[in-house]
């Protein structure tokens, strides 16, 4: 973490339980104060778990019965004369539900205090 402070411009390295935070003066300190860390992150209990068994896992549960949250009408006899039956199993890709930039914000520091608000586009 000496090296991380040692970066001209960086103040202060934040340890949470699950990330590391690099404040300082500017993006390229931040950005140099991060690469000169050592961090050793623990890949944790999933580490070995795999798409397959995500896969495997969700199509074992799909086949349990579910809870009923609001129940309108009578389905069953809805659907009773239907005809025939087709049933079938529609896999796709997992995607990244992650935002495509990081998650940021302004920080507008004065004499007498600071203000913290959303990241501003211009």
């Amino acid at each position: 973490m000496e090296k991380a402070k040692a970066v001209p411009g960086v103040r202060q390295i934040v340890q949470l339980d699950d990330a590391v935070a690099v404040v300082a003066d500017h993006m390229w300190a931040a950005k140099q104060g991060s690469a000169a860390l050592e961090i050793r992150w623990e890949d944790g209990p999933n580490a070995k778990v795999s798409t397959a068994d995500v896969v495997e896992g969700l199509a074992k549960a799909s086949e349990t019965a579910g809870v009923t949250a609001r129940q309108d009408g009578d389905p069953a006899s809805a659907l009773a004369g239907r005809g025939k039956e087709s049933r079938g199993r529609l896999r796709i890709a997992f995607l990244a539900h992650a935002t495509m930039e990081p998650m940021n914000c302004t920080v507008h520091v004065r004499r007498d205090g600071c203000e913290v608000g959303p990241a501003r586009r211009s």
